[in-house]
């Protein structure tokens, strides 16, 4: 009975626990979106609803996604995770350090060139918001594609480690989303208005890669600054948020990117909150 009684209290504790997390995770994301909403309104009134209704529905937007080879990918990649976690989970996990050395750095090398091709076409284009071909874009674009079909190979890596607890919605949304859009970027967008989002996120796997790939090499001393890498991440999405809101609002963007946009932006300030704020202050209790 005692047992009983202080497990009831353990779990009780835990679940509470998670509560507050969740609570206190909507209410930064209500904070987040409430302030910037504060500041679209500054702009311009904006009834986010019907655009929204226009966007899900639009039935040129789905037939084009379905279409690309990237559409076929991410279904193969969706089936196949949890066939591979049922396949790995008897299996003992594999180590797949050296692998993962040349995987982390060869990807960081390649988000160099994806990052200064992305920047020198905008620059080519003259402005941010520009909505027209460059085609010294499209190679840029065509290896920004290719990187992010080669990052798939992050959940292999994870899954054949067993660090099945990193599979998470957000690890599966976001490169799975990406090779979509890189796709669609490449064959349809190669305009400097799409290379400031792809330019800015290539900068961050730049360092993201990195990091990993120096973890990789050096299990024992990793580098320190894991969390300024989802600070980062979380910058990168208020500029992609900004970025795409007024290329909506005032240059003829689609509505597609302000909503990627806050849904990035939404599950990285989520990702933080519990990665780093709420381990501070169970420490600090």
């Amino acid at each position: 009975m005692r047992i009983d009684s202080q497990a009831k209290t353990l779990y009780g504790e835990e679940i509470e626990q998670n509560i507050k997390c969740n609570l206190a995770t909507l209410m930064l994301g209500y904070k987040i979106i409430e302030n910037y909403t504060n500041y679209i309104t500054l702009l311009i009134p904006l009834n986010i609803l019907p655009y929204l209704t226009q966007a899900i529905t639009s039935e040129i937007f789905w037939k084009t996604i379905f279409q690309l080879v990237s559409f076929k990918t991410c279904l193969i990649y969706l089936i196949s995770l949890p066939l591979l976690v049922a396949l790995t989970s008897r299996m003992r996990a594999f180590s797949l350090r050296p692998l993962l050395i040349i995987h982390n750095f060869f990807c960081s090398a390649v988000s160099v060139y994806t990052a200064l091709s992305s920047f020198y076409g905008a620059y080519q284009g003259g402005s941010a918001f520009l909505t027209k071909p460059v085609e010294n874009l499209r190679y840029g674009f065509y290896l920004y594609w290719i990187s992010k079909n080669v990052e798939l190979l992050d959940t292999l890596y994870i899954i054949l480690k067993k660090k099945y607890r990193q599979l998470s919605f957000l690890h599966v949304y976001h490169h799975s989303s990406m090779v979509l859009f890189s796709e669609f970027g490449y064959r349809l967008c190669p305009y400097p208005a799409i290379a400031i989002p792809l330019g800015i996120n290539s900068v961050i796997h730049v360092f993201l890669y990195y990091y990993y790939g120096m973890c990789a090499l050096d299990p024992a001393n990793p580098p320190t600054w894991k969390k300024r890498l989802t600070e980062m991440q979380i910058l990168q999405f208020i500029i992609g948020v900004t970025h795409s809101t007024l290329g909506y609002l005032y240059h003829g963007f689609c509505f597609y990117g302000v909503i990627y946009g806050f849904s990035m932006l939404w599950l990285f300030c989520n990702f933080y909150y519990k990665a780093y704020l709420t381990k501070r202050r169970l420490k600090n209790e």
